[in-house]
């Protein structure tokens, strides 16, 4: 759990750090979540004090529809947001300029509910369309990309 913390604790510094304002205009980053146990760390990592630690001055802000988000980091309401890959692609799909910087689902490791994507034209259709083809992943076998930023 700590590793994950501290991962999370990274992604959000080295977000904070590419989308950085000014030095005199920087105050903090909002990190906008859902109400979910994805979160859990950032929570964990605020209430023990690793982010006041590294000097990233972080705000949990609970937004209670996940597809709320998009709009919120548009807006600049929040500077990273925990939302869905659907929603995610389907702001992009949309025009939104938002880009990945962080994974962090958690899972049974039994489950078998997960899903591919892949491009237009990529030609996988099926699992056998994998044979051969570099396929990049989540380090952890249970989790999905879930932090993202507005680019």
């Amino acid at each position: 759990m700590r590793s994950r913390v501290l991962a999370f604790l990274a992604s959000v510094a080295v977000g904070h750090c590419i989308y950085a304002p000014p030095a005199s205009a920087q105050q903090k980053v909002v990190l906008g979540h859902v109400a979910t146990a994805e979160i859990a760390g950032a929570f964990a990592a605020s209430a023990e004090g690793y982010f006041k630690e590294a000097g990233v001055p972080v705000e949990l802000q609970l937004i209670p529809l996940n597809p709320s988000m998009p709009p919120a980091l548009q807006s600049e309401a929040v500077q990273i947001a925990t939302i869905t890959t659907t929603t995610f692609l389907q702001a992009v799909d949309g025009g939104l300029d938002l880009v990945i910087i962080a994974e962090g689902s958690v899972g049974a490791k039994t489950s078998k509910n997960f899903a591919v994507f892949a491009r237009n034209g990529s030609g996988i259709q099926k699992a056998q369309d994998f044979l051969g083809k570099k396929v990049g992943f989540p380090v952890s076998a249970r989790s999905s990309t879930y932090g993202f930023a507005s680019g």
